[in-house]
């Protein structure tokens, strides 16, 4: 699915990607670790709007959704490795993203874990989705998709498992779009 899955992304998951760049305010000097990074949403919209971070290193756990990434933007660090188990660390960023692929996650530990290991004093951990709970939930109905855990957890877990890992100053909303974010303290 690799090879097709760019060109299959909806205007929607695009918008969302866009406005949630600009939301973190993403500088040509900010470093970014792209978790479940697919083959390049988030660094197609920084490219088309020239400010690809000094450092973006895109982690997947599909060998062929990096392979495409890196053919689209060969200046991406690229790592193939399973952020639902404990990871060592791949080093310190601005900002740690987690964009459409929360569904894929079962082991909250494991990713926060990750997450804290690699955000620095003052950055910040974000999980976004293109879609509201709900409507993740409605849309995992009609395709027939059924998990052994929610789609996107709870405002509850995600504030425990947070707390848990030294993150602080959550925003949770999910309005237009899901949109988590937490804060390593400077």
């Amino acid at each position: 699915m690799a090879a097709g899955w760019h060109s299959g992304l909806s205007e929607r998951e695009i918008s969302c990607a866009e406005n949630l760049l600009l939301r973190l305010d993403v500088q040509l000097e900010h470093s970014l670790l792209d978790i479940g990074a697919g083959t390049g949403i988030l660094p197609s919209i920084l490219k088309k709007r020239g400010i690809f971070p000094q450092k973006y290193v895109a982690v997947d756990l599909s060998s062929n959704m990096l392979k495409e990434l890196r053919e689209a933007f060969p200046e991406a660090e690229t790592r193939h490795l399973d952020f639902d188990r404990e990871q060592k660390a791949i080093g310190l960023f601005d900002l740690v993203i987690l964009y459409n692929s929360i569904p894929h996650f079962k082991n909250l530990d494991a990713v926060f874990a990750n997450a804290r290991r690699s955000v620095q004093p003052g950055g910040r951990f974000v999980i976004a989705h293109a879609r509201t709970r709900l409507a993740l939930s409605e849309h995992h109905r009609a395709i027939g998709y059924s998990s052994s855990h929610k789609p996107i957890p709870s405002d509850s877990e995600l504030l425990e498992v947070s707390s848990r890992h030294g993150f602080t100053d959550a925003c949770i909303e999910d309005d237009d779009y899901f949109y988590f974010c937490v804060e390593v303290k400077k």
